[in-house]
């Protein structure tokens, strides 16, 4: 409230003729005489005199709008040496634009000593002065004042606590012509100021009749947020202004005027709830003000519990140990959030639903090699284990220690030949045939077909036989088996005894592997090599399979590297304000040497401007309802009013996402609108820079006006 009477004593210090301020300074260039009066005398007359004060800093000013300053007295006449020593003289500053030039006012309203203070009558004390900045520099300035006033202030300042103050004396207000030239001054350094022709001195003897207006304000309302209704409601007040100062105002009540509440999702994290498994949305509520700028409501995030996801188990790479001999079923924890991207809850780790399985040696998943020139085969066998019902295979096939001899085997149980002997073209038998017989599990099994014994009679040979391609290939053993033929001759002529077929001479052939791949498996972080299978016999390397998983190929994990947090490419836009969504990834090596960027969940989210450039440049409008009406400074029977309007700017920008947003500027600008001078009957003048109808001001002050919003 104290701060409000300040501001109102300020704005009716600005009007006074005597210091020649502000508004009247710009209405006062008129040519009509004020009216003569008679009855005064010299003691009824204000005692204007030069007090010199100086600000300990550099101050900076706002055009139009009146700053809180602190100035020393460096003199007053009239006051005892030392009376104004350790004193502050409080007031207010600032400037306006008067054909392009910077007129800095101050006003006085009061001194202090300490915990003490004086008021001072604002309407006595003030100063004009050019400047070169919109700052008060620490050079004096000359004030004009009430030299009668301050002294008497003064003095009270210097009583002792409880003592009686003197009575004030009848004021009376009294113009004169000013002729300071120090730094500052009431005097006519401003060619408008200086037009102002001062008056006879009079006696206020009768006050005009008081102006009253009123004006609507945002300022002091808070913004009222229902939730319930997701709406910031903007709250307002009416004013009473009566001269300029105000009389009267009204609670804060709603403006008709309101913000839709948005959730912000990327700016909070979800709730997991590891043990419910459940997984609840978050949001940050806010809305976009008049200005196009986000506002937070609150400072805390909000459930939402429409959007509650179940967390479910989902499938990692089984964990093999052979030391242990056990395969531990893993999982990781996810869900589906509001936006369908998969979500981690919980990497990797074993199974709460499925136990550890027995990891066991298998024969039915490889075969037997057989070993010729040793006269034997061995039994071949890998790692396996079961889950649902399902056997899977680590690694490839490898001998055990199982072996089983070969036996050759020319007649069955009964004494009959199991194979035809070799006749010749006569039919005579030339050489018997047999099998060659192993038994496994107490159960005898065959493994090669009726084989001649090689003698001077029958040959063997490879003729015709040597292509790999001819040859049984056991992949999952690792080995190839060569192939043979027999024959006789007669006439000189060859007389096939047998066609190729897997010989009982020739060693098997070891396979090799090279990995030409892998077949990624990204959702559970491990690859597969993808192998060529092959063979160097005599005859140069045959590829038995290319770039193929093969049976019980072992999982290769991915090697983790780090995690980073990157923009996902999704924005939320408020205004010009582009909250970017950000996605954080751990980076997992491939074995082949590349990168997976694994999405873990949503980062947090990061502010950028997005608006890249204007589109139309800025205009500065009429707030509608600001305008109000001051008036008084004239002499008795005279009137004057000057109209102010408050203005404030919006420009046209382009957003990255092609959309056009208005801006509107961050501080509002009151400036002269219309003012008539001292006269009988004032008749108001628009000011230049004003659009016809007064909505749109252009003039010389929106150039300073946009550098200080930047624009």
């Amino acid at each position: 409230m104290m701060k409000r009477h300040l501001m109102a004593a300020v704005l009716a210090g600005f009007i006074l003729p005597a210091p020649a301020l502000s508004v009247p300074v710009l209405a006062q260039t008129t040519s009509s005489e004020p009216a003569e009066t008679t009855g005064t005398s010299e003691d009824s007359l204000t005692q204007l005199v030069d007090i010199v004060a100086r600000s300990p800093a550099v101050v900076p000013l706002a055009s139009g709008e009146p700053v809180a300053v602190d100035l020393s007295l460096v003199s007053v006449p009239g006051a005892e040496p030392g009376l104004a020593t350790g004193v502050t003289a409080k007031g207010f500053a600032r400037y306006v634009d008067v054909d392009g030039r910077k007129i800095g006012q101050v006003v006085l309203t009061g001194v202090a000593k300490g915990a003490k203070q004086e008021a001072l009558t604002p309407e006595k004390f003030a100063a004009q002065f050019d400047l070169e900045d919109a700052a008060l520099n620490t050079q004096s300035v000359t004030i004009k004042g009430d030299g009668p006033e301050l002294v008497a202030a003064l003095r009270r300042l210097a009583e002792p606590d409880g003592a009686p103050s003197e009575e004030e004396s009848q004021q009376i207000v009294q113009a004169e012509d000013n002729g300071a030239r120090e730094v500052g001054g009431s005097g006519t350094q401003n060619d408008q100021a200086g037009s102002y022709k001062t008056p006879e001195a009079v006696t206020v003897t009768q006050s005009a009749d008081p102006i009253e207006t009123s004006m609507i304000t945002t300022e002091g309302c808070f913004i009222d947020v229902d939730l319930d209704a997701e709406l910031a409601k903007v709250q307002n007040k009416r004013l009473t202004l009566t001269d300029g100062v105000v009389s009267s105002e009204t609670e804060c009540s709603d403006s008709g005027v309101s913000y839709p509440i948005k959730r912000s999702y990327a700016s909070c994290a979800y709730n997991e709830d590891l043990e419910a498994r459940k997984a609840t949305a978050q949001y940050q509520p806010y809305y976009v003000d008049g200005g196009g700028n986000r506002q937070d409501v609150g400072d805390d995030c909000l459930a939402d519990e429409d959007l509650v996801f179940d967390i479910v188990a989902a499938a990692c790479k089984i964990e093999v140990d052979v030391t242990a001999e056990t395969a531990t079923p893993q999982e990781r924890l996810v869900y589906v959030n509001h936006t369908n991207k998969e979500v981690e809850a919980r990497g990797c780790a074993a199974s709460e639903s499925e136990a550890p399985v027995d990891l066991v040696k298998s024969t039915t998943v490889c075969g037997i090699r057989h070993d010729w020139d040793a006269g034997e085969s061995v039994q071949q066998a890998a790692w396996t284990y079961e889950l649902d019902g399902i056997q899977y295979q680590h690694g490839g096939c490898a001998d055990i220690e199982t072996v089983y001899p070969h036996q050759s085997v020319y007649v069955d149980g009964s004494g009959k030949s199991l194979c035809s002997p070799v006749t010749d073209a006569g039919g005579e038998p030339i050489a018997a045939q047999k099998k060659i017989r192993i038994t496994v599990d107490e159960v005898p099994a065959f493994i090669t077909d009726c084989t001649p014994d090689a003698d001077k009679t029958v040959t063997r040979t490879e003729e015709g036989c040597a292509s790999p391609a001819l040859w049984r290939h056991d992949v999952a053993g690792g080995w190839s088996y060569p192939k043979d033929r027999y024959y006789f001759t007669e006439d000189g002529k060859q007389v096939r005894v047998t066609e190729c077929q897997e010989s009982v001479v020739l060693a098997a052939v070891p396979h090799q592997h090279e990995t030409n791949g892998w077949q990624n498996h990204d959702d559970q972080l491990y690859a597969l090599p993808l192998s060529t299978v092959y063979i160097e016999p005599a005859s140069g390397r045959y590829d038995i399979t290319t770039a193929t998983v093969l049976n019980g190929a072992v999982q290769q994990p991915y090697v983790f590297q780090n995690s980073v947090t990157e923009w996902n490419g999704q924005s939320e836009y408020a205004g010009c304000d582009a909250l970017r969504l950000t996605t954080v990834y751990e980076i997992h090596e491939r074995p082949d040497g590349t990168d997976y960027k694994k999405p873990i969940g949503d980062g947090v989210p990061y502010s950028e401007d997005a608006c890249s450039s204007v589109v139309q440049t800025p205009t500065w409008r009429y707030v509608d309802g600001s305008q109000y009406s001051q008036s008084g400074g004239c002499s008795y029977g005279y009137s004057n009013q000057v109209i102010y309007r408050v203005y404030r700017g919006e420009r046209v920008l382009q957003r990255d996402d092609g959309q056009a947003i208005v801006q509107v500027s961050n501080s509002s600008h009151t400036i002269i609108y219309q003012a008539a001078g001292c006269s009988p009957n004032p008749n108001l003048v628009t000011r230049d820079g004003f659009s016809a109808d007064g909505s749109v001001y252009f003039g010389s002050s929106t150039t300073e006006w946009n550098q200080a919003e930047g624009w």
